[in-house]
């Protein structure tokens, strides 16, 4: 019953995400490799399809509750919660990306999937779009984004790999939306031009 209550708590932006096995309907266009992470509903038999969600509808308490019974994974547009996507391989990394992002940025709920990644949920009242850097870490290529307008992306439900994501702390549906921090562009690029000068590989050493 994640979605209702992430629907009471003030994230009004949700959508409905194909579990990682769910059976696809004849119709479908989505490759069966993006289930658990692409956009989509449950047909009368119990197929799922792509939508888009950026064109659909409100979600309200009912459809919520629908994404509830259907199963589904829960999405939730970054247009008014961008998430900072910390795509990383090293756990040391990691951890220096959301300390660099509590000093520019502030605190904010983490998300956990296929450790040591981690997504951190911040609001805004002025959306932007993608926002990304690239950062090169014992010998890898580590990518950090903002996912913002035009994006969505997991806080409940099961990843690709088998685990379910899940919190560090506090759940994000026990977190109402308005206690987010509040975040802006200009905070958000002065937070990646640290990373970009070098800053997070200093926290890292």
């Amino acid at each position: 019953m994640s979605a209702p209550r992430l629907f009471e708590a003030g994230y009004q932006g949700l959508v409905s995400v194909i579990p990682p096995d769910a059976p696809l309907s004849n119709r479908s266009r989505v490759d069966p490799t993006q289930r658990g992470k692409c956009p989509g509903r449950k047909n009368a038999i119990g197929h799922w399809y792509g939508y888009n969600f950026l064109r659909a509808e409100a979600v309200t308490v009912e459809s919520a509750q629908e994404m509830a019974r259907w199963g589904a994974n829960v999405g939730l547009n970054g247009e008014h919660f961008p998430g900072l996507d910390i795509d990383c391989e090293d756990p040391r990394l990691t951890a220096a990306v959301r300390r660099l992002a509590e000093q520019h940025l502030g605190q904010a709920p983490v998300r956990t999937s296929r450790q040591p990644r981690a997504l951190m949920v911040y609001r805004t009242e002025e959306p932007f779009g993608r926002v990304a850097a690239k950062i090169t870490f014992g010998g890898q290529e580590h990518l950090v984004e903002f996912l913002g307008r035009g994006r969505q992306y997991l806080v409940h439900g099961m990843h690709p790999s088998g685990r379910p994501y899940g919190w560090e702390g506090p759940a994000l549906w026990d977190v109402p939306a308005k206690n987010l921090t509040l975040v802006t562009l200009d905070g958000v690029e002065a937070f990646f031009d640290a990373c970009r000068l070098g800053a997070v590989l200093n926290c890292a050493a």
